[in-house]
């Protein structure tokens, strides 16, 4: 991770502010996460390979940090988003430092103004999953496992159709499973798909899909089936309820895993406190996306978690959370600590500023 980087390309897009007269779109917007952690080790132990948010074990860190750029003129937009912090330095070690504090970047032109049909082209975010990066947008203070371990970031081509406020289709030419830098030629190996669907205004259907290669294996052509598949639904003004189930394949031996969600979210005073609870179970039997490939055994994962949101701001969120983990595996890395018990607390403060005209 670099600031410079950072500080670099919010500079670069600046510029585009001037752009902006009264007939056109323009909204800027900033987010910020930082966090305290609290978990029980000993010795020198690590969170999991597979987590990618709040990193740090017993220690303050600056998870995500972003700035960003949406401007739309007629029947063209582009997005231009610049991030740092922990995160980019986890989930994005694999890819090029040059391109690593790249949040968005993408231009989109109206095909079809009337029926709203847009296509998009470059660093997008991930049509896969609920959660996204900047903390102050999802229901839980940390993210779930299956969250971290599925892309937050997609680079490719987007062709969307949303003909009213029920519908929403968006079908994907990708380079890869959460990929920037990669061969022009794998957009064509690589393919999307998502349909949203809100029968009433307290109600919505989302099934996400990929098919594609996996990096690792691409030289020898594994290819990857993956389902995402959520709804949530508003009990009443103060109640909502988000139900969830990933399944994957992948390989000629067609080697699954699965992941059940349930979260669940309650308004104790509009727009001040909130309460959120949440249980996941994740079931991977041939230890695809859990651990090290040395251990044979199933990788199976329980999580619960309970957590306060305070806004004493209407864009500052003050966020404290208390999961417990079970695995039946080790959970921290660290040979001499084979627990497979966490119980885990975080302070967490997300903020989020907005400028439109």
């Amino acid at each position: 991770m670099s600031l410079k980087n950072f500080l670099f390309l919010l500079l670069f897009f600046s510029h585009y502010i001037s752009l902006a007269q009264k007939k056109d779109s323009l909204h800027v917007s900033f987010f910020f996460d930082g966090y305290v952690s609290w978990i029980p080790s000993s010795g020198k132990a690590a969170r999991p390979p597979y987590v990618v948010n709040y990193v740090g074990l017993n220690s303050a860190g600056l998870n995500f940090l972003s700035g960003n750029l949406h401007y739309r003129h007629k029947n063209f937009r582009t997005t231009l988003g610049a991030m740092a912090g922990e995160y980019v330095q986890k989930n994005l070690i694999s890819e090029d430092p040059v391109v690593r504090n790249i949040y968005e970047a993408n231009i989109g032109v109206s095909i079809i103004a009337k029926e709203n049909v847009w296509l998009d082209v470059g660093v997008l975010p991930s049509h896969i999953g609920i959660e996204t990066v900047p903390g102050f947008k999802n229901i839980t203070a940390t993210r779930n496992i299956i969250s971290d371990i599925t892309p937050y970031y997609e680079t490719g081509l987007r062709l969307s159709y949303a003909p009213n406020n029920k519908w929403y289709i968006a079908m994907l030419a990708l380079n890869g499973w959460q990929r920037i830098t990669a061969p022009l030629h794998a957009i064509g190996k690589n393919w999307g798909m998502q349909i949203q669907y809100r029968p009433t205004s307290y109600l919505l259907i989302n099934s996400s899909s990929f098919l594609g290669e996996i990096p690792e294996f691409e030289k020898i052509g594994v290819r990857r089936i993956y389902s995402n598949f959520y709804s949530i639904i508003d009990l009443n003004p103060r109640m909502q309820l988000t139900l969830g189930w990933d399944w994957g394949m992948q390989g000629e031996k067609a080697q699954q895993w699965n992941d059940f969600l349930m979260m669940y979210r309650y308004i104790v005073k509009d727009k001040k406190i909130f309460l959120a609870s949440r249980l996941e179970l994740l079931s991977d039997p041939n230890r695809l996306f859990i651990g090290n490939s040395n251990m044979m055994k199933e990788a199976k994962y329980q999580m619960a978690s309970l957590n306060i949101d305070i806004l004493p701001l209407s864009n500052l969120m003050l966020r404290t959370e208390l999961n417990y983990l079970i695995a039946n595996q080790p959970i921290l890395q660290n040979m001499s600590f084979s627990d497979q018990h966490q119980l885990s607390l975080f302070f967490i403060l997300s903020a989020q500023l907005d400028y439109k005209k």
